[in-house]
């Protein structure tokens, strides 16, 4: 999971994930796993991490949404619109 956008808003509103991990409510060990993707964000943690970092609700997938699952959906739009061109 790439989250560097994600640890870009961190450092623009806290500084550090560090201090940032304090106001969530985790160890800077489980701030660490989460922004490297070694941990998964659980729907709470996503809801207050929005809330701390004021990301509009309509922009959450930019943050939390795996990159490797918004390149699979591309990949199938592609294999769909090819496979109509073929018919």
């Amino acid at each position: 999971m790439v989250l560097s956008k994600l640890r870009g808003r961190i450092k623009e509103k806290y500084n550090t994930e560090t201090a940032f991990a304090k106001e969530l409510g985790v160890s800077r060990t489980q701030m660490s796993f989460l922004t490297s993707g070694k941990a998964d964000w659980n729907s709470d943690l996503i809801l207050k991490a929005v809330v701390l970092l004021d990301i509009p609700l309509t922009d959450i997938a930019l943050y939390f949404l795996p990159i490797s699952l918004e390149c699979e959906s591309t990949k199938d739009e592609q294999s769909v619109t090819e496979g109509e061109k073929n018919e």
